[in-house]
């Protein structure tokens, strides 16, 4: 007895109907927990370092776009990560399959905060973000 329909099923599966999209939401939802999670682990003094966090689509930079007016010595500014979380969801709106995903924060202090050098964060951001996002 032939099997029918095989054709039809293979071309319904097809990787631009249903995986192609599936990808696409697996890498947005890895890419936002990553940015959330690094942006949720930064120590907060003036909010610069959490505003430094940036996502950029297959490309890199090595320039830190943020108004720093708005981080004065002794002044909080809790605000700074939800404009990194806003602008990164912005970008990750116009994620294509395949595409490279950059999160990166050129803030100058960021490797030693990363380090440990805060109370507020003494195991770093990076390794337990990943690991938490991972596991």
């Amino acid at each position: 007895m032939p099997i029918t329909g095989i054709s039809k099923l293979a071309k319904d599966l097809s990787v631009e109907k249903v995986i192609t999209p599936a990808l696409i939401k697996v890498h947005k939802a890895i890419s936002f927990q990553l940015l959330n999670g690094f942006i949720l682990l930064t120590p907060v003094d003036t909010g610069r370092a959490r505003a430094g966090w940036q996502v950029l689509i297959n490309s890199t930079t090595e320039d830190v776009n943020i108004d720093e007016s708005q981080f004065e010595k002794g002044k909080k500014n809790l605000q700074g990560g939800g404009q990194s979380l806003e602008k990164g969801l912005v970008e990750l709106s116009l994620l294509k399959a395949f595409d490279t995903v950059h999160i990166i924060n050129n803030v100058k202090y960021i490797g030693f905060l990363d380090d440990g050098s805060s109370k507020q964060a003494p195991n770093g951001i990076v390794n337990r973000t990943i690991q938490s996002v991972i596991t």
